[in-house]
Order: structure tokens, then C-alpha cells, then sequence
């Protein structure tokens, strides 16, 4: 789930901050890669202080309250944008010549 309450850790929620951290992605430079040489995007999630910060705030989540504290909206764009939809500017709905016929 993402946090909407950033005021913890700072580096809560979305996964816009997934793998965008990472020095040399998309500018050639060096990624970091874990003691089995694999490179690793979780190392935020993973963070002592987020686990922590994350853990206080997840039994405190009820249906009730589920849109104030997570951040469903954020979660489905991320979702969306990752897989290449909700992507501003893109008129989903434009004509478009067939892409299935060569």
C-alpha cells in the first residue's frame, strides 16, 4: 500500500521513487548491485526506518479511513504509468491507425 502521510521517513508511497534513485540509471553510470551482484530497487522499501514507519501505520488503516491514510489514487497511476497507461498528455481515446496489420 502506499502512505500518504509522508511526514515520517520522507521516502514513503510511491513507486515513482522505485528505481529512479538509482545512480546511473539512464545516464550510463554505475548501479549499485547487492552481495550477489543483483541489481536491487527495494533498498528504500526496505530501510529499517520505512519498515518501522510503515509498520506503526498499517494496523491504524480501516475502511474508514483508508483514503486519508493510503494513497489509492497514487498507487493506481503508479500502476497505470508503469505499465505505460495514465501517462499525461496521451489522448487515450484519439483514432489511431491499426498497429496488427503489416
Amino acid at each position: 500500500m502506499c502512505i500518504r502521510d509522508r511526514a515520517g521517513p520522507g521516502r514513503l508511497g510511491s513507486t515513482r521513487h522505485t528505481g529512479s534513485h538509482l545512480p546511473g540509471t539512464h545516464t550510463g553510470g554505475a548501479v549499485p548491485v547487492d552481495e550477489n551482484r543483483l541489481i536491487r530497487i527495494d533498498d528504500l522499501e526496505l530501510d529499517p526506518e520505512v519498515q518501522d514507519y510503515v509498520s506503526e501505520r498499517m494496523p491504524l488503516v480501516t475502511e474508514e479511513n483508508l483514503s486519508e491514510i493510503g494513497d489509492l489514487e497514487g498507487y493506481k497511476h503508479d500502476f497505470l504509468a508503469t505499465n505505460g497507461f495514465d501517462v499525461e498528455g496521451v489522448d487515450y481515446n484519439a483514432e489511431i491507425e491499426r498497429m496488427d496489420i503489416i
